[in-house]
């Protein structure tokens, strides 16, 4: 999330085949790299372990929303489990269906989580749990899912007084006012996959399906927008 703050252990390059030239990056403690052109950084940091606290659960416009105070803007991970991932193009985290029944927030650099999360507001979660250990400075925010498989997005923001807001979007009752976008994928001078003999071509394949999917979407009320509606 823009704003987060970490603390830089180390340098590193990677190749970048698009560019063809190196990028460089700093290593994070999180065990993250970033960019160096994306950070700015801060020579003296005076910043002290962070502490956590639940200032409130809310439940509004088809979220559940958990507000946190927090000393500052820690990095975090976010884990689905159990969740099965296949290797594509040599990297893993490709997913067939999603079988997860938790969802799991590690916040680094913390040493406190204080404060109840109250799920009655939301209809895709069963209860959450917020502690941290102090002996490896991370707190961790666990969701239970009502459902296996049945969780439809989260998001972490700050607001002005710089509480973080942690939104849990509800399972949508209908798709009357939901806009959503199909992505055929490839089109124009990139064909995607070519089939037997050449006369299939994936991206031929990709926007009669998305058509289709189009037709049936606005049937179930939703507003549908497409990246590429032809070739």
């Amino acid at each position: 999330t823009q704003g987060t703050m970490d603390y830089i252990v180390g340098e590193s390059q990677a190749y970048n085949s698009e560019d063809d030239k190196m990028l460089d990056f700093y290593d994070l403690a999180s065990g993250r790299k970033v960019k160096k052109e994306a950070v700015q950084v801060v020579e003296t940091a005076p910043y002290k372990d962070n502490t956590m606290n639940v200032v409130s659960c809310t439940a509004e416009k088809g979220s559940l929303n958990i507000r946190i105070k927090t000393d500052w803007k820690v990095p975090y991970d976010l884990k689905y489990s159990p969740q099965n991932y296949f290797a594509a193009y040599g990297k893993l985290y490709n997913v067939s269906s999603f079988t997860a029944d938790t969802v799991e927030f590690t916040f680094y650099n913390t040493v406190s989580a204080q404060g109840n999360i109250d799920v009655e507001g939301s209809n895709v979660l069963s209860s959450a749990s917020f502690n941290a250990s102090s002996s490896d400075k991370t707190a961790k925010l666990t969701f239970k899912l009502r459902n296996a498989g049945e969780y439809y997005g989260s998001s972490i923001s700050y607001d002005k007084n710089g509480d973080m807001i942690i939104t849990v979007k509800n399972k949508p009752l209908s798709l009357s006012g939901a806009v959503i976008m199909l992505d055929a994928g490839h089109g124009g001078t990139e064909p995607g996959a070519v089939g037997i003999g050449s006369a299939v071509l994936e991206k031929d394949v990709n926007i009669a399906i998305a058509h289709q999917t189009k037709s049936e979407l606005e049937k179930m009320g939703a507003t549908v927008i497409m990246t590429r509606y032809n070739n």
